[in-house]
């Protein structure tokens, strides 16, 4: 099974769009408008892609995105490419929101045990 990397990181270090980002006054996820602006915001403003891209990793991060109904999605579907179909870092790796609640399955049950490893 070969699911998007793409599709997890970017979703995954995003939060969902404020009311006022949106077209037309309209928001996109109108049963969620309560919870606009949740999700994890990137300290980095001025390269968000780059910031959605180089954080995360964690295991628990995936369990709450795949808990919450956000993926995850096949790789043919949302493939770990820019959107001219390369792998340049100067291109663009965006994805549009309406692809965050696009699944092709459902996470029934999800342990995440504590890592023994520290930093600082």
């Amino acid at each position: 099974m070969d699911l998007s990397e793409k599709h997890l990181a970017w979703f995954g270090a995003g939060h969902l769009p404020l009311l006022e980002d949106c077209e037309d006054g309209k928001y996109i996820y109108s049963e969620l408008k309560e919870q606009a602006g949740e999700g994890i915001y990137q300290l980095d403003q001025d390269d968000v892609q780059a910031s959605r891209y180089n954080n995360g990793g964690f295991m628990s991060y995936a369990s709450g995105i795949f808990a919450s109904g956000i993926g995850p999605e096949f790789e043919k579907l949302v493939p770990y490419e820019a959107s001219d179909g390369t792998n340049s870092t100067a291109s663009d790796w965006t994805l549009d929101d309406s692809l965050r609640f696009n699944l092709s399955f459902e996470l029934e049950n999800s342990s995440v045990l504590p890592s023994p490893a520290q930093f600082d």
